[in-house]
């Protein structure tokens, strides 16, 4: 199985959906589930005045938007969840209306009435999919940043030398004090020059923000806002005034930032500069090219934000939603659940997709890396979260070519089985395979070389030689029938302890190039040996009970043979038509499995049997697939209540 592709199933947990529409959750089994997560949503083209009833201030944006996010009610998310599973779990509806409180700093003990957030749109405008990729190498140093300042180490001359800087005098001891802090500045100066410079050249998305707030803190915010002074009036830092105009059919007010004014004023200034204006001060041509607004407004019970570079052609609301986004088809991915209430949805343009290949060579980002993003085609990108006997997450993108979209799915039904704790499995290609092969064949190479140890090159050669008799077939199984050996504690009864057993599925191509690459790591390790790089005596017992089957077809490995001819069989007799990728994850099996042995455990591990059990009674567990087609591909996870 593709790593990433696998990871990307195990960790949606907080990102991914199922079908449109649900039967009784406690009536379908888990294959039966995946098979409606993976069908192609129905069509169902909403009129836009349907979806101006469901999506709120979308209709606000204009029709030329190009990425968006949006909460379009979130009393009424917060009230679905608290009417949930999780509200059982101890979740309130103000838990998550009122939250915006906690991230401002917002006492809450200063609330007078309702506090409660009611909507939260984010948008950007026409151009702005390609800027915003372009600003993903500035965002990836502005992330490392603070790292490498504080990697920055300049030892102070009483500690390089305590005698001699005893014997110095006041003035010479502030001297070198001050030439250390200088050489700090220095190098700090040196990390942000090119990070500053970058981000002063990298154009600057317009942004809107739409906030549906309760009437105190909105009357506070607009109270505020009358309290502008007029347009040209001077601030406290020299570039900045207050500004205050019409546009779009609503008077704005806020900052002017003039980069021109800004770097005349550090100019003038010779010292008392901070090390950020310093750099500012170096890159003056730049600054002086750039202009800025942050700009407020409010309509009815919202308060609009913008951030632009030319509020008069810049700042767009639609007047009616037949001029809005609403009408395009940006936003018919939302059409089959609207119905449903979405929780969550956003949009990113195609034009994002086709910026990121030339961006992403900026990075310092291995080949491998870039190969798997390069097997992606362009798209638009959406995403959508709603509640339905559970929370839904749909994520959509371009065509991935790291599956294989004409083979199905083969061992799907072995999540039906009562002891299935896990089940996952994917079909990928030659590509993804060869590019998460080279992408783990660096680390190995830099460890190999590290170490001075040229025989871990050869051990993942023979592993690089074995996956390239592999078919891109593979899945991964775990349920609750293993057993644990009698001598691992003699008297014990640990031998009738159910514990998770685990087994491997791999599709196979080529089985000759298996057996090689098999007997290169066989005598690899045979060198490694000698060095003490070897498997510890305690697991040996452990490595016998690994149990491997090998034909011309597949390699299925387990700790039982029973299980590995059940999955062979299973494989051989599919008849199932999910492709791509599936995984579930599920309660009851892990419920069972510490019921039986809760007596044993409570002597030896602290298990919460009692936590686990409340889960089980309230989630049937999660399940993911990834749907591939020659138009997109489509990503889904379900947490699924009982």
């Amino acid at each position: 199985m593709n790593t990433r592709h696998t990871m990307m199933l195990l960790a949606a947990s907080a990102l991914a959906p199922i079908a449109y529409a649900q039967p009784d959750a406690s009536a379908t089994k888990p294959t039966a589930t995946l098979q409606q997560m993976a069908a192609a949503p129905a069509a169902s083209a909403a009129t836009v005045e349907q979806r101006a009833a469901k999506l709120g201030t979308l209709a606000m944006l204009p029709a030329d938007t190009e990425i968006f996010f949006s909460i379009p009610n979130l009393p009424g998310t917060a009230d679905r969840l608290a009417q949930s599973a999780w509200g059982r779990l101890g979740l309130k509806s103000a838990d998550i209306t009122t939250a915006w409180m906690d991230l401002i700093q917002y006492s809450r003990d200063d609330a007078n009435g309702p506090m409660d957030l009611r909507s939260l749109t984010v948008s950007m405008g026409a151009n702005s999919g390609k800027d915003v990729a372009q600003l993903i190498p500035l965002l990836m140093q502005a992330i490392q940043l603070n790292s490498r300042l504080d990697s920055i180490y300049v030892p102070h001359p009483a500690l390089m030398d305590p005698e001699a800087w005893d014997q110095k005098t006041k003035e010479q001891q502030d001297e070198a004090q001050q030439q250390c802090f200088d050489e700090r500045g220095r190098q700090e100066r040196a990390i942000m020059q090119p990070i500053f410079k970058e981000a002063l050249q990298t154009p600057l998305p317009t942004a809107l923000a739409i906030v549906e707030l309760p009437d105190r803190p909105l009357a506070q915010i607009a109270e505020a806002l009358n309290e502008y002074k007029e347009s040209g009036t001077a601030l406290p830092v020299e570039g900045m005034t207050f500004y205050k105009a019409e546009h779009a059919g609503l008077q704005w007010r806020g900052v002017h930032y003039s980069g021109e004014k800004i770097a005349q004023g550090l100019q003038k200034r010779k010292d008392g500069l901070s090390d950020s204006e310093q750099v500012f001060k170096d890159n003056a041509a730049d600054l002086a090219k750039r202009e800025a607004y942050m700009l407020f407004a409010i309509q009815g019970n919202k308060l609009l934000v913008s951030v632009c570079t030319d509020p008069a052609k810049e700042i767009k609301i639609a007047k009616t939603p037949q001029e809005s986004i609403l009408a395009t088809d940006k936003v018919a991915f939302a059409d089959p659940v609207l119905d449903k209430n979405p929780d969550i949805l956003f949009f990113i343009d195609k034009s994002f997709s086709d910026a990121l290949p030339a961006v992403l060579n900026r990075l310092d980002l291995s080949q491998g890396t870039l190969n798997q993003i390069k097997l992606m085609q362009a798209a638009p990108i959406s995403g959508l979260m709603w509640q339905d006997k559970g929370i839904h997450f749909e994520l959509a993108y371009g065509q991935d070519k790291s599956f294989d979209p004409a083979r199905t799915l083969k061992l799907a039904s072995m999540a039906d089985l009562p002891s299935t704790i896990l089940y996952t499995e994917s079909i990928n290609t030659k590509e993804a395979i060869n590019a998460s092969l080279a992408e783990i064949g660096n680390t190995i190479q830099e460890l190999a070389k590290s170490m001075a140890l040229p025989a871990i090159n050869t051990f993942w050669h023979g592993i690089e030689t074995s996956a390239g008799g592999l078919d891109g077939h593979g899945a991964l199984i775990i349920d609750n029938q293993g057993h644990l050996p009698a001598e691992l504690m003699p008297g014990s009864g640990i031998e009738k302890l159910e514990v998770p057993r685990l087994a491997a599925y791999f599709g196979i191509s080529n089985k000759a190039t298996i057996t090689a690459g098999w007997e290169e790591i066989l005598k690899a390790y045979g060198s490694l040996k000698p060095m003490g790089l070897q498997i510890p005596d305690q697991f040996l017992p452990y490595c016998a009970m690994v149990q491997a089957n090998l034909s011309d077809k597949q390699l299925v490995i387990s700790a039982s043979q029973p299980l590995n001819k059940q999955m062979s069989e299973t494989a051989a007799n599919a008849t199932g038509t999910l492709k791509g990728g599936a995984f579930v994850l599920r309660l009851a099996p892990v419920k069972s499995m510490l019921d039986k042995g809760a007596s044993m455990l409570r002597m030896g591990m602290p298990i919460p049997i009692g936590e686990i059990n409340m889960l089980d009674s309230l989630f049937d567990g999660i399940y993911g697939t990834i749907t591939p087609s020659s138009k997109d591909t489509r990503m889904h996870l379900y947490i699924k209540e009982k």
